[in-house]
């Protein structure tokens, strides 16, 4: 029987105040930990357009697409299917 229930370990509660400032604590030490912003930005190239005609392609592309899905209505041609 005693392989068969092995006691169990110990669980640690996971709701509460005692956690939830643990938690909190955890957070404020994960932020400190990340550079800030202006550290993380500090290489510019990094952060730029790699390829300028690639990017100009894409856009040229972009607005020929948006350019052919606008159209003018046609009119109706049943008209001219009308008896003279």
């Amino acid at each position: 029987m005693d392989t068969l229930g092995a006691a169990k370990g110990h669980r640690k509660p996971k709701a509460g105040a005692k956690v939830n400032k643990q938690k909190r604590k955890a957070f404020e030490k994960q932020k400190k930990a990340q550079p800030s912003l202006a550290e993380q930005r500090k290489n510019p190239k990094a952060f730029g357009v790699a390829k300028a005609g690639r990017a100009r392609k894409t856009i040229k592309r972009n607005l020929d697409r948006a350019h052919r899905k606008e159209h003018v209505q046609q009119q109706d041609c049943g008209l001219w299917l009308l008896p003279l």
